[in-house]
């Protein structure tokens, strides 16, 4: 983990990466409908994009499972 701000956001940077390159997790709440989002930033090759968005698709339908939602 590289940084964080308390119920707001989380980022992390693989460890063997000389790159730039992190992930990061952030809950927006929209002010005028009250909505709440998770917004997952990643980085990831031209040729690895549509593995990575089917990576976390996965991920958060396992979230969205284990909650309940």
């Amino acid at each position: 983990m590289v940084s964080k701000k308390d119920n707001q956001m989380v980022r992390f940077k693989w460890v063997d990466d000389d790159e730039d390159s992190y992930f990061e997790f952030k809950i927006r709440k929209d002010e005028l409908t009250g909505e709440v989002a998770l917004v997952i930033t990643d980085f990831a090759e031209d040729d690895e994009k549509e593995e990575a968005v089917d990576l976390w698709d996965t991920q958060i339908a396992e979230l969205k499972h284990a909650l309940g939602l």
